[in-house]
């Protein structure tokens, strides 16, 4: 599943579902930086879900302008200061 799809996707799911189908996203491209999507996201899922996503995309090289870090801080959404912390 790519980021996309996902996107497309998560708001017709339950919480778990949101969760468990992060671990079938294998690509967070080509399309431009998904960093909108992806800070869109994360304010409408819970947080175990922002957080997974967020430390994917991470990970994926998905990179954030500064008023998204901005707005993904903000959201409260993310508890882990590690995965904040790897954002800035």
């Amino acid at each position: 599943m790519t980021w996309a799809e996902y996107y497309e996707r998560y708001d017709g799911w339950q919480e778990s579902t949101q969760y468990s189908r992060l671990a079938s996203i294998k690509d967070f491209g080509p399309d431009e930086s998904p960093s909108e999507e992806i800070c869109d996201c994360i304010q409408y899922v819970d947080t175990r879900t922002a957080t997974s996503i967020l430390r994917r995309a991470l990970a994926a090289g998905v990179r954030f302008r500064a008023a998204e870090v901005a707005e993904i801080a903000d959201s409260g959404q993310i508890e882990d200061e590690k995965a904040l912390e790897k954002l800035l």
